[in-house]
């Protein structure tokens, strides 16, 4: 349900069911979900996400968030919904980003060494 981004009515239908079910039986649905899906869904619309969940690759390389509404209550809302501080994402974001790329970097180097020593 998060990714596919090129159907965002499908997303919209498939929030409404979640909040539905959340609010009938909180066990049912992680309200984790709920809130990274509408992030999602707001961002696709070119709207301020609520809860700090989306992020980008800048032009400099660097893992930014995407626009947020009412950044004062950011971690007010996160936190009602069961994610941690905005503050700590984003560093967990930027590392996972960081991570990527040095194992992307590696994994090349590595294919370079196999092809220069079989010639």
């Amino acid at each position: 349900v998060q990714h596919p981004d090129h159907d965002v009515e499908f997303q919209k239908t498939c929030l409404q069911l979640m909040e539905s079910a959340y609010s009938s039986n909180v066990k049912e649905i992680n309200p984790k979900n709920i809130a990274y899906l509408t992030d999602r869904i707001l961002v696709a619309e070119g709207k301020e996400q609520l809860f700090g969940t989306q992020f980008y690759t800048n032009n400099e390389g660097k893992m930014v968030p995407r626009p947020m509404a009412e950044k004062a209550n950011l971690n007010k809302r996160r936190v009602e919904m069961g994610l941690g501080l905005f503050e700590e994402y984003e560093k967990l974001m930027r590392e996972s980003l960081t991570n990527w790329l040095e194992s992307l970097f590696y994994a090349k180097i590595k294919e370079w060494k196999r092809q220069l020593d079989s010639a």
